[in-house]
């Protein structure tokens, strides 16, 4: 189903924001794309910004957007130091 632009979005923000207290792995599941791409930003806060918008998305739980943080970073040095 095609909303208008927009209507998405605030709806998953919307949802996020209503269920803070639920801590799941499904922003987890969905960074790896972004953090694979990410993983050459060197500016940390330009890093987390892009992370953290994402999974607001997601999960409206502040700790889950830490959580993905630091998986997109733990992912990002272990395809820097692949040998």
């Amino acid at each position: 189903m095609k909303l208008k632009d927009g209507v998405q979005l605030n709806a998953l923000k919307y949802l996020a924001c209503e269920h803070k207290e639920l801590v799941t792995n499904s922003a987890l599941q969905s960074i790896m794309p972004l953090a694979i791409w990410a993983a050459d930003i060197d500016d940390s806060r330009k890093f987390e910004k892009i992370i953290i918008t994402h999974t607001e998305l997601i999960q409206g739980n502040p700790l889950a957007h830490h959580a993905a943080v630091i998986y997109a970073r733990c992912l990002g040095y272990l395809l820097k130091n692949i040998n």
